[in-house]
């Protein structure tokens, strides 16, 4: 399993997906930055997880709550 040493590294290799939500986002009026999603899903998912694979982190990129982001873009 590869492990990442950074953040920034893990972000390079997930860009695309979070590039794919935004795009996504679009279609429903939600206006955010990939890099802002990234932090939403570190703040709320990735903080205190163990042991996630590159599928894991995709998976839940691809996969997040709209309410819990809208929340979170109102309070950011």
């Amino acid at each position: 399993m590869k492990k990442f040493n950074t953040k920034e590294e893990l972000y390079e290799k997930i860009w695309i997906a979070l590039k794919i939500k935004k795009k996504e986002l679009s279609y429903f009026n939600i206006s955010i930055t990939e890099y802002e999603l990234w932090q939403f899903l570190i703040e709320n998912f990735f903080k205190n997880a163990y042991k996630l694979t590159l599928s894991d982190i995709v998976n839940k990129i691809l996969n997040v709550n709209y309410k819990l982001l809208e929340d979170y873009i109102k309070n950011y």
